[in-house]
């Protein structure tokens, strides 16, 4: 538009001329804004979990450490080299709410663009079933949400720095023994069969800090360490960890009839 268009314009309508400057003004704003990024990205990694590639080494309930192993890209344009901080929450941490595991710094050399790199990684979980959600180039934070960025590294593209799986705590063991099965001359008397169960802790019988639940038939019989008045059949127990809520395998145990004949007077 020339300068006399303008001219014109402005005696004309004045009104007029601000709306083509302010429409102007915000054109080149946006074209310096988007500049701006490109060359943000032009000197930073960026680096991206893949989350397809998330494996978990479950731990054994209640225990509450594990470890962890993902894929990292450089999709950005420059090369890195030094140290990568990798956080883990409960819980999705761009959210309020989520529960900080810990921080683990991986030292990284001659990190190109194009490049990945498998990482291993130990986690301090809950020691029950939870989301793990891996955040890559997160110092961590105590209260959520995050905001990238929090290390001393920028990158390019924050929206593909976090993942997540589900740990499931695999069952620990429950140990049974038989103390009597149910022995009696009379069909009339009392069940009298009896059990016991317990967890192995190294080499220490455990009763305490754990429910022992007897089921027969797919009906709990039972709740405790220790059932007497059992009757003859196949019993299955399930044992849980009163503070992780996870359980045990399923252990059997059978308790047999045995008919004894009454004393001759």
């Amino acid at each position: 538009m020339s300068l006399l268009s303008l001219v014109a314009i402005a005696v004309m309508y004045p009104r007029s001329l601000e709306v083509v400057f302010n429409n102007t003004s915000k054109s080149l704003s946006h074209t310096v804004d988007v500049a701006s990024a490109s060359m943000a990205c032009v000197t930073d990694p960026d680096f991206r979990l893949d989350a397809s590639s998330i494996v978990v080494s479950p731990p054994t309930c209640p225990d509450t450490d594990f470890s962890v192993s993902f894929d990292i890209e450089n999709n950005g344009d420059v090369s890195f080299s030094g140290n990568l901080e990798v956080s883990f929450y409960s819980g999705d941490p761009t959210l309020p709410g989520a529960i900080f595991l810990n921080t683990e710094t991986v030292v990284l050399s001659g990190f190109n663009p194009g490049n990945s790199t498998n990482l291993s990684l130990p986690v301090t979980g809950t020691g029950n079933s939870f989301q793990l959600y891996i955040a890559v180039n997160d110092a961590g934070v105590t209260t959520s949400p995050i905001v990238f960025p929090n290390t001393a590294q920028s990158e390019c593209d924050y929206s593909d720095n976090v993942g997540a799986v589900l740990v499931t705590p695999d069952p620990f063991t429950v140990s049974l023994e038989k103390i009597q099965d149910n022995t009696k001359c009379d069909i009339s008397l009392p069940d009298n069969g009896a059990a016991r169960a317990f967890v192995l802790e190294g080499t220490t019988e455990v009763i305490a800090g754990y429910t022992f639940e007897w089921y027969r038939f797919g009906t709990l019989e039972f709740t405790g360490p220790v059932f007497t008045g059992m009757m003859e059949g196949d019993y299955q127990v399930v044992a849980t960890h009163d503070v992780a809520q996870c359980q045990s395998d399923t252990a059997n145990i059978t308790i047999i009839r045995d008919n004894v004949s009454s004393p001759v007077l």
